[in-house]
């Protein structure tokens, strides 16, 4: 019923088809979702954005969507720009748009203005790039490209001032208000040069942000080098390089301190509940009501306080290995999945053999690791357990066991919450998979130097 009537195209059959796409059987539902596809009729656009938010149904969505080409570009910006839908379905607009590929997909990106999420900001940028990197003929205006980009750089500079300030009190209580603040200078500045190479070489300007980005004094320095070189005789050499090549002037305690308070009424509720959490540990003056901007005319997310027991939960995230070098958005975001769980002393966190959904993160206590009844090794706050099977769906390999030294509290990650969230966040999945990379590498370069310490070392 659903191809014939996609076949049929005709708007008198809208509403069967529509029914169709809703239909709680997923054949059916596939089937009318490419029907929809085919036939193209306006009408059904707002009912294929609905299945983004489904990762089964998401790629015949997207698909479905991109055969409307221009008729549906309308639709999907407004879709974009409407903070009161969920983000699991707009997050994938933006690949709907790369998709499409026209100029007025790419004009829609260009002027679309979601201030909520800093990761829906850095995928509208890269499906831009993306659309000019397959079709390099597709017109954007450059005048509004950089505008886009003096902007991005006004909050670079807001957000690097700041991480200075944070960076005069080395605290722990501010690590993760720290990170974050750089995690915004990063964001800022990788959206400033994926503008950039739009018109002055999209494979250039990813060179630079890779230089700027690593960390590395020598490779920042070649990096500035080709951006100054890229730049010659362009408006905007100036407006970069008088950012990336400032010096550092001193701060004092009282600087951090004061930047912390001040952060508590950023509009963007990642850094305000951050900074609230920090001024808490450190014993400071609570601010003073309503919101400050964190720079002179900087763009800020803005969104409504985090839940507390979120906020809690992410700090609790905050040294955990397998999650070490993620960005404080992807911790955020993996935060919102856990629950929290509490065993007594002595109880199996999974068996051997068994099979297994769920991974966990170990807050307070320990848990053993044994095979075949013989230990392995012993798991504390900060390292997390059954990634493995988590990750592969086997049978566990070993047994978890909550230490009889006491109880332990824990968060537990389900597979499929996680999975949606890697569909949506690829970059994720692969920093996860470079911590699991660098534990086997640990291993095997420890068993080359010492054989009779052989075991298995990471927690499964």
């Amino acid at each position: 019923m659903a191809r014939l009537l996609g076949a049929l195209d005709d708007t008198r059959y809208d509403a069967p088809l529509a029914a169709l796409i809703g239909d709680p059987d997923g054949t059916v539902r596939a089937l009318a979702i490419d029907a929809a596809g085919r036939e193209r009729h306006r009408a059904h656009v707002p009912l294929l954005v609905e299945h983004l938010a489904d990762r089964h149904a998401r790629p015949r969505a997207i698909a479905a969507l991109s055969r409307y080409g221009d008729d549906a570009v309308e639709a999907l910006k407004a879709i974009l720009d409407d903070r009161s839908r969920p983000l699991l379905e707009r997050m994938p607009i933006p690949r709907v748009l790369e998709a499409i590929g026209t100029e007025g997909a790419a004009h829609a990106l260009m002027f679309s203005n979601p201030k909520d999420d800093a990761y829906l900001q850095q995928r509208i940028a890269h499906a831009l790039v993306g659309i000019v990197r397959r079709a390099p003929g597709v017109a954007i205006d450059r005048k509004r490209a950089d505008e886009a980009i003096g902007r991005r750089l006004v909050a670079y500079d807001a957000y690097d001032d700041a991480g200075r300030d944070l960076a005069a009190d080395p605290a722990p209580g501010l690590g993760l208000l720290r990170r974050a603040v750089r995690d915004r200078c990063l964001q800022n500045l990788k959206i400033a040069l994926d503008l950039l190479g739009i018109h002055r070489g999209l494979a250039r300007m990813q060179t630079v942000y890779a230089g700027l980005s690593s960390g590395l004094e020598a490779q920042r320095h070649d990096a500035l080098e080709l951006l100054d070189a890229a730049l010659s005789g362009d408006p905007l050499r100036e407006d970069f390089l008088s950012l990336l090549e400032r010096k550092p002037t001193p701060r004092e305690l009282s600087d951090a301190h004061d930047r912390c308070r001040a952060l508590c009424r950023s509009k963007d509720p990642l850094l305000r509940a951050l900074a609230r959490r920090s001024v808490t540990a450190l014993g400071l003056a609570a601010p003073d009501e309503g919101y400050a901007k964190v720079g002179p005319g900087a763009l800020e997310l803005e969104g409504i306080d985090m839940p507390d027991t979120l906020v809690e939960r992410l700090f609790l995230l905050e040294h955990v290995e397998l999650f070490e070098g993620l960005p404080t958005d992807d911790l955020s975001a993996i935060a919102a999945l856990t629950n929290e769980l509490t065993l007594p002393a002595g109880a199996f966190l999974y068996r051997e053999g068994e099979t297994g959904t769920q991974m966990y993160v170990i807050v307070e206590g320990e848990v053993e690791l044994t095979r075949v009844g013989r230990p392995v090794m012993k798991l504390r706050a900060g390292q997390s357990a059954g990634e493995v099977t988590f990750l592969d769906r086997g049978p566990r390999p070993l047994t978890g066991r909550i230490s009889e030294r006491g109880p332990a509290r824990l968060l537990v990650i389900e597979r499929d919450a996680f999975t949606d969230l890697l569909a949506d966040r690829p970059g994720l999945m692969h920093a996860f998979l470079a911590v699991l990379a660098s534990r086997i590498r640990t291993l095997v370069e420890r068993d080359v130097v010492d054989p009779s310490r052989r075991r298995i070392p990471t927690s499964v």
